[in-house]
């Protein structure tokens, strides 16, 4: 039984290496299409009271696929990637 999760819309398929990978992903979907230099985050920290939290923009050809917030960078990374693979995958 394989490890592997395949989240799938016909014409785009994106293979999610481990359970909720969606940053990595996103980049392994872009890079066989040879359009990973297209990929960018927005990284903005915010202080709220006494904690730090983070907002990340995902970015495919400039334009923003996917925002996460939390608490955790890479917890809003994974986020705003979520919601990019599921934009792509709706196109």
């Amino acid at each position: 039984m394989s490890s592997h999760t395949v989240v799938t819309r016909r014409p785009n398929t994106i293979t999610l290496p481990s359970p909720g990978n969606y940053s990595g992903a996103l980049h392994n979907y872009l890079q066989e299409r040879k359009e990973s230099h297209l990929l960018s985050w927005v990284e903005i920290p915010t202080m709220t009271s006494n904690l730090t939290q983070w907002t990340v923009h995902c970015k495919i050809n400039g334009e923003t696929k996917g925002t996460g917030v939390a608490l955790q960078k890479a917890a809003a990374r994974q986020a705003a990637a979520k919601q990019a693979c599921e934009a792509i995958m709706s196109e």
